[in-house]
Order: C-alpha cells, then sequence, then structure tokens
C-alpha cells in the first residue's frame, strides 16, 4: 500500500515539476530576448543621434560651400563661417590639398594661420577633395588645447585659376558624450561611440575590452563609425538568477512539501487501513476515517488544481493559435502590399521621366533609370548627394529661391531648371517638386518629375527670333517712312517721350523688387537669407543707377540736361561721395586719404552733378585696384572775384592703363579694354557722363597713366564762391518708428494703378502705422477724396482713365482737400514730371523706385505741417 501511494504521489508531482522547470527556462529566454532588444534600442538610437548631430553640421557646411559666389572675399567667407560657428560652437576653416589654412574663423586673417595637423585632420582634407563629398574623419589631439577632436571637410565647387579647397569643421570629442547621457542605460552596462579606426569617441560606463561578456553594435549612416553596447558576464548571471532563482525555489518548495504531505498521508491512511484487521476491541481497532476524508478533500482540492493548470494550458494554446492565423493574415497583406509595391516600382523605373527622390534635408535617397541616363551619372555617384550636383550655375538664382520657399510651404512647386551633364552640357528640364508627409503633417520626403524639354525650348526659341526678326522688318520699314515724313523737331520729341515712357516702364517693377526686397530683409532672421537679399538689392540699385546714367546721357546730348546751382560745403560732399566707396575699398584692404587743401568750403553750383562727377572715378579707382590705396586731392586752380575754377583728381595704384587707349575711356559705352567689361563688369557710362557734366560745368577732363603703374583721373569746373550753409540736422534714425509714434492711425489714400506697387505701398505705409485706402485710377481716388477725410494723399501720374494730374485737379476743387497734402509717388522722374506736377497742385514729388527712408522723410514732414497748421 505504502509503495503504492508513494508512485501515486510522484505520478502527479511530476507532471508538475516537469511543467515548473519548462517554465522557469521559458522565463529566462523571455529575459535575455528582452535585454537584447533594449540593448539593440540602445545602439540603434545613439547611431542615430550621431547621425543626426553629424548631418547638421555636414549640411550647414554644404550650404554654406554651395551658397559661395566666384567672386567671395575672405571677408565675406569669414562672416559665414562665424555664423556657423554662432548656429554650432565650431569655427570654419578654409584649407588647400597641401595643408596651408587659407581661412579660420577664430583668427584674425593678418594673425599667421598654423598648418593642419598631420597625418590625421590631412586625411580627412585629401579624402574630402579626392572623393568630391563630405568626409568625417577620425579622432585625434587638437594641436592647440589637446583635447580629442573630429574633423569635417567638405569640398568647395571649383572654380577656374585656384587650387581645390575644402571647408573644415572641428567638433570636439566631448560633445558626443551627451547623446550617451540622455539614453535609459541599464545598471552595470557599458556604451561607447567608436571612430572608423575603433578608436573610443564618448563612453558611458566601464571600457568594452575582449573579457567576454554580451555585446551589440550599430554602425552609423553618415559614416564608418559604430554604437556599441555591452553586459558584463557578472550582470548577465545576476540578471539570470534574479529571473529563475524565485521561480525554482517556488517549484522545489511546492514538490517538497507535496511530497512531504503525501507521505504522511500514505502512513496515516496505511495504519486506518491496518486497523480493519485488528481484533475487534483492541486498540489498534480504531479507524480515524475523518482523517482518510480529509486526505480525500485534498487529493480532490490536488486535482482541481491540475485541471485548471490544464485548462488555463489549453486556453494558451487556443490563443498562440489565433495569433498565428492573425501573423499568416498580416504577412498575406504584406505580401499583396510588396507586390503593388513591386508594381508602383517598375512603373517608376521604367519611366520615361526623370524621376528623384530626397529626404528632408534635400539628400538624393532614389534615382530612376531616366535620370541615369539623361545625366551620365552613376546611381553610385548620385545617391546621397543633393540635386546641386546637377545644377547649372545658368539657373536663376530668383529659381531655386521661388523652389525652397513653396516647398517650405509644403505646396507643390512647379518651374524649369538649366541643369548640367556630367560631361558638362546644360539642357532644360521642366520639374514638378512635391512634399511627401507622414500622417501627423511632417515633411519626410520630397518626389521631383523631370522631363527634358531642351529641344521643345529651342524651337520655341527660333520661332520667337523668327516672329522677332519679322516685327523688327516692319517696325523699321515703318520707322524708315515715318522718319521721311517727320522733320528733325518732332524726332528729338519723340526721343524725348521714349525716354520718358521706358524711365517709367523701368522704374515701376523696379519700385515693386526694391520695395519687395526691403520689406523681406526687414523680416530676414536667417544670415545667408539676409546676404541673398542684400545682394538682390545692390543689383536692383546697379540697374537704377545704370539707368539714370543712359538717361543723363541722353539729355545732355539732346541740349535738356539743366543744372540746379545752390549754396553747398565743399567737405560736406567731399566726405558723402568718399562715404559711399569706403566699405568697398575697407574690403579689399585699400588706404583712402583725402586732401582738401585751403580750397574754400562755401561753393555755389549744381552740388549733385558735382558728386556725380566725382563718384565715377572714385569707384573705378576702387574697382580695379587690388592693393595699396586711392586717394583724392582738390585743388584751386585759378580765381577771379567770385569765379574760382577747381580741379578733382583722384589716383590709385591699380593696373594702368596703355597709351593708345586712354582717349576712347571718355566714350560713351566704351572701355580701355574690352577684356575689363568681362573681368570687371560696366558699361562705360560713368567717365561719359563726366566728361560732359564738366564741360556743361566751364571745365574738363583728362587722365594721366601708364600699364602697371595706377592711373590719374582729373576733372574741372568752375563754380562761385557761396554762403556758408548750416549743417544739415540729424536725420530721423527711424523714420518709420517715428511716423508710428506721431501719427499712428492718421489716414492715407494711395491712388496706384499697378496692383504689385499697389501691396508694395500698402505694406511701407501699414508698417510705420498709417492707414490705407487704395484707389485704382484717378477717377476712383477723386471719388474717395469726396468721401473721407485724409491727412495725406500718395498720387502715381500715369493711371488709366483719368490720370493723376486730373485727378488733383478735381481734389482741389474740393473744399475739405483744398490744403490736403497730395505728394506724386510716380515713375515720371523727369524734371517736366515734377514742374507739372506742382502745376496740378501738387505738394511734393516723389520718385520711383521709392526709396523708404525717403518716402518716410517726405511723410514726416507733410503730416507735420498739417498737424502744426491745424494747432
Amino acid at each position: 500500500m505504502r509503495v503504492y501511494l508513494r508512485r501515486l504521489i510522484w505520478l502527479c508531482v511530476g507532471p508538475m515539476l516537469l511543467l515548473g522547470a519548462w517554465l522557469a527556462v521559458h522565463r529566462i529566454q523571455s529575459g535575455l530576448e528582452q535585454r537584447q532588444q533594449a540593448a539593440e534600442r540602445i545602439v540603434a538610437r545613439l547611431a542615430l543621434l550621431s547621425d543626426q548631430m553629424l548631418d547638421s553640421r555636414i549640411g550647414g557646411l554644404v550650404m554654406m560651400a554651395q551658397g559661395v559666389e566666384p567672386s567671395v572675399s575672405l571677408g565675406q567667407l569669414r562672416r559665414l563661417g562665424e555664423s556657423y560657428a554662432r548656429g554650432f560652437g565650431s569655427h570654419v576653416l578654409l584649407a588647400d590639398a597641401e595643408g596651408r589654412v587659407l581661412l579660420n574663423s577664430r583668427l584674425p586673417q593678418e594673425v599667421l594661420q598654423p598648418a593642419l595637423p598631420r597625418p590625421a585632420a590631412m586625411d580627412t582634407v585629401l579624402h574630402a577633395l579626392r572623393d568630391a563629398r563630405p568626409v568625417v574623419g577620425n579622432q585625434f589631439l587638437g594641436p592647440i588645447a589637446g583635447l580629442p577632436i573630429v574633423m569635417v571637410a567638405v569640398p568647395m565647387p571649383e572654380q577656374p585659376g585656384l587650387p581645390p579647397r575644402a571647408l573644415l569643421t572641428t567638433i570636439e570629442a566631448r560633445q558626443f558624450q551627451p547623446l550617451l547621457d540622455r539614453l535609459l542605460l541599464p545598471a552595470g552596462w557599458s556604451l561607447e561611440l567608436r571612430d572608423a579606426a575603433g578608436g573610443v569617441v564618448a563612453r558611458r560606463g566601464e571600457p568594452i575590452g575582449d573579457d567576454g561578456g554580451w555585446r551589440r553594435h550599430a554602425p552609423l549612416q553618415r559614416v564608418g563609425w559604430e554604437a556599441v553596447a555591452r553586459m558584463p558576464p557578472k550582470v548577465l548571471y545576476d540578471a539570470v538568477l534574479a529571473e529563475a532563482l524565485p521561480l525554482v525555489a517556488g517549484i522545489l518548495g511546492a514538490t517538497l512539501i507535496g511530497v512531504l504531505g503525501g507521505t504522511l498521508a500514505g502512513r496515516r491512511l496505511g495504519r486506518d487501513v491496518g486497523s480493519l484487521a485488528a481484533p475487534a476491541g483492541s486498540p489498534d481497532a480504531v479507524s480515524r476515517v475523518a482523517e482518510i476524508a480529509a486526505v480525500r478533500r485534498l487529493l480532490d482540492d490536488a486535482a482541481a488544481r491540475r485541471r485548471a493548470s490544464e485548462d488555463a494550458l489549453r486556453r494558451s494554446q487556443i490563443e498562440a493559435q489565433q495569433l498565428m492565423q492573425d501573423a499568416l493574415s498580416a504577412r498575406a497583406r504584406a505580401e499583396a502590399a510588396n507586390a503593388s509595391l513591386r508594381e508602383l516600382s517598375l512603373a517608376v523605373e521604367q519611366s520615361s521621366s526623370s524621376i528623384l527622390i530626397t529626404d528632408a534635408e534635400g539628400r538624393i535617397q532614389y534615382v530612376n533609370r531616366a535620370f541615369l541616363a539623361h545625366t551620365g551619372y552613376t546611381r553610385e555617384e548620385v545617391i546621397g548627394s543633393t540635386p546641386a550636383l546637377v545644377h547649372s550655375e545658368s539657373t536663376p538664382a530668383s529659381t531655386i529661391d521661388s523652389l525652397w520657399r513653396t516647398l517650405q510651404a509644403g505646396e507643390t512647386w512647379r518651374g524649369e531648371f538649366i541643369n548640367r551633364r556630367k560631361d558638362g552640357t546644360e539642357f532644360v528640364e521642366s520639374a514638378v517638386i512635391t512634399p511627401l508627409r507622414r500622417e501627423d503633417g511632417r515633411v519626410t520626403h520630397y518626389v521631383a518629375v523631370n522631363e527634358d524639354v531642351t529641344d521643345r525650348r529651342r524651337l520655341e526659341r527660333e520661332l520667337d527670333g523668327h516672329r522677332h526678326h519679322l516685327e523688327m522688318l516692319v517696325a523699321s520699314r515703318t520707322a524708315e517712312l515715318e522718319a521721311a515724313r517727320e522733320q528733325a523737331d518732332a524726332a528729338n520729341q519723340a526721343k524725348s517721350a521714349f525716354l520718358a515712357n521706358m524711365s517709367h516702364e523701368i522704374r515701376t517693377p523696379l519700385n515693386a523688387i526694391l520695395g519687395f526686397t526691403h520689406l523681406l530683409r526687414r523680416d530676414a532672421h536667417d544670415p545667408v537669407a539676409a546676404e541673398r537679399l542684400a545682394r538682390v538689392d545692390g543689383a536692383a540699385q546697379h540697374l537704377l543707377v545704370l539707368l539714370n546714367d543712359i538717361l543723363d546721357l541722353s539729355k545732355i546730348e539732346a541740349g535738356r540736361l539743366e543744372l540746379h546751382e545752390h549754396d553747398f560745403s565743399l567737405r560736406e560732399l567731399v566726405q558723402r561721395c568718399t562715404a559711399q566707396i569706403a566699405e568697398r575699398a575697407a574690403a579689399k584692404s585699400l588706404r583712402l586719404q583725402v586732401d582738401v587743401g585751403d580750397v574754400p568750403d562755401a561753393l555755389h553750383g549744381d552740388a549733385m552733378r558735382l558728386s556725380q562727377s566725382l563718384l565715377n572715378p572714385l569707384s573705378n579707382a576702387v574697382k580695379f585696384t587690388e592693393r595699396g590705396g586711392v586717394s583724392l586731392e582738390v585743388r584751386l586752380l585759378e580765381r577771379e572775384g567770385k569765379s574760382m575754377k577747381l580741379e578733382f583728381a583722384v589716383a590709385d595704384t591699380g593696373i594702368g592703363i596703355e597709351p593708345g587707349k586712354r582717349e576712347q575711356l571718355f566714350t560713351a559705352f566704351a572701355q580701355g579694354d574690352a577684356s575689363m567689361a568681362r573681368r570687371f563688369g560696366g558699361t562705360g557710362l560713368g567717365l561719359a557722363i563726366t566728361r560732359r557734366l564738366a564741360t556743361l560745368m566751364g571745365g574738363d577732363v583728362g587722365v594721366d597713366s601708364g600699364p602697371g603703374e595706377g592711373s590719374r583721373f582729373w576733372f574741372s569746373v568752375r563754380l562761385s564762391a557761396g554762403v556758408p550753409v548750416a549743417a544739415a540736422g540729424p536725420a530721423p534714425l527711424d523714420g518709420e518708428a517715428e511716423l508710428r509714434q506721431r501719427f499712428a492711425g492718421a489716414r492715407v489714400l494711395l491712388a496706384e494703378d499697378n496692383p504689385v506697387n499697389q501691396d508694395v505701398g500698402r505694406e511701407l505705409l501699414e508698417m510705420a502705422g498709417l492707414q490705407v485706402d487704395v484707389a485704382d485710377d484717378g477717377q476712383a481716388a477723386a471719388a474717395l477724396a469726396a468721401r473721407g477725410d485724409y491727412a495725406v494723399i500718395l498720387m502715381d501720374m500715369q493711371m488709366p482713365g483719368v490720370d493723376g494730374l486730373e485727378a488733383t485737379r478735381r481734389i482741389r476743387a474740393l473744399a475739405a482737400h483744398a490744403a490736403t497734402p497730395i505728394i506724386a509717388m510716380t515713375a515720371n522722374a523727369f524734371g517736366e514730371d515734377r514742374r507739372a506736377c506742382l502745376a496740378a497742385g501738387m505738394d511734393d514729388h516723389v520718385a520711383k523706385p521709392v526709396e523708404p527712408a525717403q518716402l518716410y522723410t517726405v511723410l514726416l514732414n507733410w503730416l507735420g505741417r498739417r498737424a502744426a497748421r491745424r494747432g
């Protein structure tokens, strides 16, 4: 009976013991898998953070390198490097393939620049120049502070006549440490970031050696670095013991209790069964049946627990089967999605249009075969670079600016690029670029679909050329017939009208360009965008100067230029002129000297035309001088009573002029050498205008020069002694702010028919706190004036229907506006236009393109007068 009970006890306890052992092993395996997954997440997160940090540094250097114009000076490049240092906390260097440092944004230019450390830094530079792509080097000790640093090199675009160069920046190894510190690392684990040579850039925990233990690796995408995590053997064993010991102890304890209880119960049951054979009445015949029943209840309870365990096991099996079915269904759906994706991929790959996909930073991640066939590049050369690889300098900068503004606004951009194949040939592509978004709205990629339209555009240009040629033939024949009928006087009038119209038509869009550029520069916070807007403003200002020069030359040749003489200060005039070239001279490190001598300061003459005559040789001297200096000398040649003859001489140490080419310098649209126009730019109008203005003012011009010996340009004028003029009071530092402070809320009527100039005028006025009503023509302006009370009225001259002159007459006829200031704001900028405006009843004249500071000054003047009259 006892043997049977022992077998029965082990038959019941054995399966439970095996099930507990299986559960213990399963729990240990689950714990190990969880730790492996945790380690993989940690190293993957560290690799991602490191990639993002390196990408931001490389992206800043790439934008700086590709945004630099060929003619940029080291001073401008230094300012860009200082902007980069403010953003990333590390300075920028410019070095060549020999290791010479050409620029260090941390050190002044005049300080001797130390060479790059060898071989660590030089290997990085040579690698970047050889592969023509950004390169991140391995860790080395900095030569100055002795701290571990990492060098980043980005190749500069190749420029004719210059050796290969690269932009460099350094990252201290300790700057990677916060990336490790922010990660949740279990106790006892170690985490390292290693460079391509295996050097430890940053570490958290104990060093990771070759002494065993369990580890995980994750490579970086940008460079050949890796992130490594390690769990030491002791930590691994402690974790296994912590997982297994409680469960094993519980299983053993339950087994011992079951065996002990079964043994005791068997003994007691044997005694009860043996009592049946005992003689009646003997003490051994007493049976404790209650104990047998209690044992039976214990067995029943054990059986119930066993059934519950079996039921739970069956439910687990059913759930596992359901999970398996769900996994199979998900796999089927994934395979169907992959099939659809393969079909879409084949359609994209076989498309005749060039298709490329970039990430949110503009790095190319995919191109189809049509793109490779059109550009001549291989897929390995393209992947990881930016679309700038195929961009040509022939693509206008405004196109690139428009592209990024549209994409940053989350919209689809359509336009054309002039791109360049690998062999250097250019082609025109029509592009549609669309941002791709996630469900949360964040842009993750950009898709560009391009079509080669070179042949189409060539045919269109040929058709336009034929059409233009026919139009020119018709216009030429018509002009010849008209010239035969017209007299010389009518021809002069036609020329004057043409000049006035061309002035108006050019100044109108220039007003929009300069106005919007001013508004954009006012709100721009990005240094790169601000610099580009400054270049746009400089180009527009240059175009305005060219327009004024051509008009002035035409007026002089037609005998219609009038001198407006008044008293002025010679020294103040000279100071204004030299101030306009001082910045350009300082950028080239040129000395600027001025000597007025004992020439009287108070003079009488046309100060504006005298300044114009003086600025032309001053600007040329700075343009054609690379080293040395520029000097200005004013001498009194002769004096008779109040009449004086002065000579203004500008000398430089520039390239000089050959003797046979001196005279043609003063001819319109000519230069001493045709190649100068290509090297230095210019129209050849400046000195021609100076010569004609000097002749009008009773003087002459000349030049003394030789090749390589510099030049001395001089001109003489006749002026009269004048009355000393009071120094001009300080202009408001901010006319816009003063308008807003003194006259905020004042109503202004703007009469303007051009929608773009309406927007420019409205924004300039509303920024100064003024309320603006806009009229599209003169009739609408007169109607608004009849109904409203305006503090000032800005009136264009040329408008459809009722022009500005007639509208002014109608407004002046209204009693409420008999004294309202009316200011002409028009592209009609000739003197006769100003006189016509004043004759029609206007109070002042502001020519387009409008200079915001000048507009605010005029408004302050007339609003102040109006307030004084009412007070």
